[in-house]
């Protein structure tokens, strides 16, 4: 008996073993094929980096499933989010199903992440970084149809747990300018999905919420709770809610109810109210109020916050809802601070009906407090939003914002002014939209005066001396709006139209105005928020894209004397600004900068967001190179050439591309033409020119300016395309023609015509050879003025390759000698031409002269006989009519006599003039011919 004891003693002992043992063999022998499993499909479904350190499997945590962790996860972004962080986990846990492992069908009850932290970022085109799946038609072009079917079954999902641990989640979002972020979120969810019916525990916590948007703090530090038992029937898919608590900082509200989703409808039946009914609870979601001193504050006063929601929520139709805020005869002080906010009553109800939302009505009956006894009043009731919006209300407050000091922490904020407010308005949307404004009531005045806001969180100063809007049915007149930021002053005035659909039907307002000002310092407003950036180096903070309004059409007649940008001086701006259809155009601008004069017309498209477009037309006159260069990023990037050279030059370019997030323009985009002209331009340690001319042997004493630039250009896809443009170095004539791109790359043809005087004996040379010919045909070598030389300029403008012998033509360079021989056979052949082409000149004036000269004595003969043969007439008349008769019939032999010597001396020297020119051209044949 004792051996069999000890034997089962001992087999116990072995079995415990032998399962420990497994326990510790079983996740590794798991664990190369999971790893990979899990590698495999992380690399096959995201476009990011996706790293662990570490990789465990065990089965002691939670026995009899075991547990697979993935430690120091992180998900890092590639492209526009290289480096940055999507996901970071200190651990992600998830128990799995031991069995389930075993046969391939995967079962998941439990998911634990510690200390995860999601950063997600939005930038200004609208690209998310959180956007890494990769679309499932792309995976299907890798894993086949089959494989998908076969691995849908691999995972089934049964939780009984879900939380989280010490969370941090950032929002970043460029295109609202928020950023948002909750600070250490605890979260835990236990249930058992894999029930019919089961109470699902929720307990939730967030020590700090903070909401930022456009430089506003919406909340701040905000504390969230959420404690839930909810019962969950799977089967019928109802949720019921039992006990359940929401707070917000001081606010605690209590829901109860249900939601029923039976199919593709969603059944909602809740109603929801506070527990705590103080009036401090409210003001503990107000950023001013809650902070340090918040606990010590003294307040009084009743709150009711409750509501409901019920309905059902399907494609066409959502639940409807009522809210109901009130507020009764509160205050608060600060415990430090002399005066105090009294008599705060808000009466809000909120009725949306989401069956017919035309229903919907929002009456806010009172809303009346006075700040250190300044009184501020609004009475608002909106009803059918949907069919013909119909608005009746009130505002009326004197506040004097000095008082702010004394019933608010303001700690280094200071602000000042006073706001008047003195507001009706009655009627109906369509009343103004038939232009029956006598039918709606809108009158009275907002204005601001002698406000001042200083701030650390703002760079400079904002004072508004004075703003004056006068409330019309029709229109907002601003009479005036007279502001000064730091050095800025701002002067506006002009009418606001439409106001009024603008606000109850999102309808586009607009606006007309005249906008003056004598200096705008940009840089002052380009300082970031932080200790460490300064005005001096503000201009260097990079823009970002902006989206324009679409339902805004605002036109700005401007006049603008100084405008100081980054490195850019302006002056004397004038045109039209027109803020439209998610553009804003430039209409005519006119301006001095850079020492010369600018005329734009263009705009800024953001109807797609993602791709924000710029299309200029621009005209340059007269200004200095090196001051463009340093102040327009985009010239040094386009043309790096230009920063080697020094001059004046005019410009004419219209161009069309898109902008980065930082308001830069995407180089390989832009498509455009222009002109650009200069006297002269001085090129300044230009490593492709001194490579050139060392090159040609052309010494020290050619120069470095080019007379007289007249280059046509086009730009595409990176490149700039010169079209052939002579210029002049010095007296070497030059044609330049080719393309660089924004990588600095070139491909150039260059022809020089280069005075004799620059080859030395290499010219003298290749004279002398020529003498015998030059001699004897009586011509002056010394007329050879210059030969030609072609290159190929490739390489980059740091680094050129230049090679001579290749034109624009493909031909072959000649010598210095076969230059000269060929220039001085046609300059030979010229001169001939001209000696042959003066004898034939010379024989038809000659012959021209003798023609003249017979006409003439021709004419004279003609005349005399004329003459005598009607003085014979004459005569003969007197004599009798038988005499005349005989007198005529000589006179006619006469003239007919005449007329054949006249026509017989034309005749002769006709002859004699052709064979004149005749002999000479023979001449002039017999000296071309060499004989």
């Amino acid at each position: 008996m004792k051996k069999y004891i000890k034997w089962v003693f001992k087999s116990i002992l072995i079995l415990i073993v032998l399962i420990i043992a497994l326990m510790i063999i079983i996740p590794y022998f798991f664990k190369d094929e999971i790893m990979n499993k899990v590698k495999s499909e992380i690399n096959k479904n995201v476009r990011a980096k996706v790293e662990f350190a570490d990789f465990k499997l065990s089965l002691f945590r939670s026995f009899p499933d075991f547990n697979l962790g993935l430690y120091n996860l992180s998900v890092i972004g590639i492209d526009k989010f290289d480096g940055d962080t999507l996901m970071y986990f200190k651990s992600f846990n998830v128990q799995v199903d031991l069995m389930s492992a075993l046969k391939k069908n995967v079962m998941v009850k439990g998911i634990v992440l510690d200390q995860p932290l999601i950063n997600a970022k939005v930038l200004a085109d609208s690209s998310a970084n959180w956007d890494i799946m990769i679309p499932s038609e792309e995976v299907a072009d890798t894993v086949a149809e089959e494989d998908v079917s076969d691995e849908s079954d691999d995972f089934n999902l049964q939780l009984k747990k879900f939380q989280i641990i010490d969370g941090q989640i950032i929002y970043d979002d460029a295109t609202s300018d928020m950023l948002a972020s909750i600070n250490n979120l605890n979260f835990l969810l236990k249930g058992n999905f894999g029930l019919d019916y089961s109470d699902l525990n929720i307990k939730t916590t967030i020590d700090a919420i903070n909401v930022k948007m456009s430089g506003i703090q919406y909340l701040k530090n905000t504390r969230f709770g959420f404690d839930a038992t909810i019962g969950a029937d799977m089967v019928k898919s109802i949720y019921t809610f039992k006990d359940n608590l929401l707070t917000l900082n001081d606010i605690a509200l209590a829901f109860d109810g249900s939601v029923e989703m039976p199919g593709d409808d969603i059944n909602v039946d809740m109603r929801f109210n506070t527990k705590n009914t103080s009036f401090k609870s409210i003001l503990s979601m107000v950023p001013a109020i809650y902070m340090q001193g918040f606990e010590q504050l003294k307040t009084n006063g009743n709150l009711v916050l409750e509501g409901d929601v019920k309905g059902t929520l399907t494609d066409s139709i959502t639940p409807s809802a009522n809210l109901r805020l009130l507020v009764e005869n509160a205050m608060f002080q600060y415990p430090d601070l002399p005066k105090s906010v009294d008599n705060i009553n808000i009466d809000l109800k909120v009725f949306y009906d989401g069956i017919n939302n035309d229903n919907t009505k929002v009456d806010l009956n009172k809303f009346h407090l006075e700040m250190a006894g300044n009184p501020f009043d609004i009475v608002m009731h909106v009803s059918t939003p949907m069919s013909d919006p119909q608005i009746q209300g009130a505002i009326d407050g004197h506040i004097i914002l000095s008082t702010f000091k004394d019933i608010l922490p303001l700690d280094s904020t200071k602000i000042d002014g006073e706001i008047i407010a003195d507001i009706e308005l009655d009627g109906k949307m369509s009343s103004i939209e038939n232009e029956k404004y006598e039918d709606f009531k809108a009158i009275g005045k907002l204005q601001l005066k002698d406000f001042i806001y200083e701030s650390p969180d703002f760079p400079q100063p904002v004072k508004i001396i004075e703003t004056t809007l006068d409330f019309t049915p029709k229109y907002l007149n601003l009479q005036s709006f007279i502001a000064q930021i730091g050095k800025s002053d701002f002067n506006l005035n002009g009418k606001i139209e439409n106001y009024i659909a603008y606000a109850l039907k999102d309808e586009i307002l607009k606006g007309n105005f005249n906008f003056t000002s004598s200096l705008i310092d940009a840089n002052e407003f380009m300082t970031e928020s932080t200790e460490e950036v300064t005005v001096t180096d503000s201009a260097e903070v990079p823009m970002t894209v902006f989206e324009v309004p679409a339902n805004i059409d605002f036109r700005l007649q401007s006049s603008l004397s100084h405008i100081l940008y980054s490195k850019m001086d302006i002056t004397n701006l004038k045109g039209v600004f027109v803020v439209k259809d998610k553009k804003v155009l430039m209409e005519n601008l006119t301006m001095n900068m850079l020492d010369g004069k600018i005329g734009l017309t263009g705009e800024y498209n953001t109807q797609d967001i993602q791709k924000p477009a710029v299309k200029m037309a621009l005209d340059i006159s007269d200004i200095e190179i090196t001051s463009a260069v340093n102040s327009i990023e985009m010239l040094g990037k386009m043309a790096s050439i230009l920063e080697k050279c020094k001059g004046k030059v005019s410009v004419k370019l219209n161009y069309e591309g898109l902008l980065d997030s930082t308001m830069s323009p995407v180089l390989n985009s832009i498509e455009g033409y222009g002109r650009l002209q200069s006297k002269e331009i001085e090129v300044v340690n230009s490593e492709t020119l001194s490579t050139l001319f060392k090159l040609v042997k052309l010494g020290d004493n050619t120069g470095n300016s080019f007379k007289d630039v007249n280059v046509s250009f086009k730009i595409s896809e990176g490149r700039i395309n010169v079209e052939p443009f002579d210029t002049k170095v010095g007296d070497i004539k030059m044609t330049v023609g080719g393309s660089h791109g924004v990588d600095q790359t070139m491909d150039y043809d260059v022809a020089l015509n280069i005075p004799m005087k620059y080859f030395g004996s290499a010219a003298n040379e290749a004279v002398s050879g020529l003498l015998d010919l030059a001699g004897s045909k009586g011509l002056n070598i010394d007329k050879v003025e210059s030969i030609t030389i072609n290159a190929k300029i490739v390489g980059t403008t740091t680094d050129p390759k230049i090679t001579l012998g290749k034109s624009s033509a493909g031909g072959e360079n000649k010598s210095v000698k076969e230059q000269l021989v060929d220039q001085t056979k046609t300059k030979a052949k010229e001169e001939i031409s001209a000696q042959a082409q003066k004898i034939i000149a010379d024989a038809e004036k000659e012959a021209a002269k003798l023609k003249d000269e017979a006409q003439v004595a021709a004419d004279k003969l003609l005349q005399q006989t004329t003459q005598e043969a009607d003085a014979l007439v004459k005569k003969a008349a007197k004599e009798g009519p038988l005499a005349k008769i005989a007198a005529e019939k000589s006179a006619s032999v006469l003239k007919k006599e005449a007329k054949k010597k006249a026509d017989d001396l034309v005749k002769e020297a006709g002859v004699k003039a052709d064979k004149l020119v005749e002999e000479a051209k023979i001449k002039a044949d017999k000296l071309g011919s060499g004989n």
